[in-house]
């Protein structure tokens, strides 16, 4: 039984082991440049008009709508990390400032890059193309567009192009 439970283990540790190139992640951005932009340029009018309050950042994705997180204890509802009070998604997009038509865009367009989501933070730009981990370890994969007044140093990332960066962390 022992053994079995060792080899089950293995398996889970190992299949959680793969993680997309760096090169793979720039293949990904270079055959889908255009759409990288127009999302970059869609989520600056999006994140610069919002207020933010808590987290200071708005992101896009299966796993954000502006400053809310999906809540675990009720379906259908997201979470403000103010107050952990749960809302409806629909006044999760309205205080967003989103509807449901820009949200699909943001989605459609983030499944074609084969992103997991999208940020705005103090005039930075960054799409999460991977994540993989627990608590402690792991990976995430990042691609960046530094805007001006990102505070960022392009130095600490491997440059695409001009102010696009790619950011590949894994302990």
């Amino acid at each position: 039984m022992e053994r079995l439970r060792a080899i089950c283990l293995s398996l889970v540790v190992l299949a959680g082991c793969s993680v997309p190139s760096p090169s793979d992640i720039e293949a990904s951005f270079w055959s889908n440049r255009e759409l990288f932009e127009s999302l970059a340029l869609m989520i600056d009018a999006d994140g610069s008009a919002h207020t933010y309050t808590t987290i200071g950042s708005f992101g896009i994705g299966a796993d954000r709508i502006g400053e809310y997180w999906p809540d675990s204890s009720r379906r259908g509802h997201w979470s403000y990390p103010a107050t952990s009070r749960a809302v409806p998604r629909s006044e999760a997009l309205a205080t967003s400032g989103l509807d449901e038509s820009r949200l699909e865009q943001y989605m459609q367009a983030l499944k074609q890059i084969g992103a997991k989501r999208l940020e705005y933070y103090h005039g930075q730009i960054r799409f999460l193309m991977h994540r993989q981990g627990i608590a402690v370890s792991g990976c995430t994969i990042w691609i960046h567009y530094l805007g001006e007044d990102s505070g960022t140093e392009p130095s600490a990332l491997t440059t695409l192009e001009g102010q696009w960066q790619l950011e590949d962390q894994c302990t």
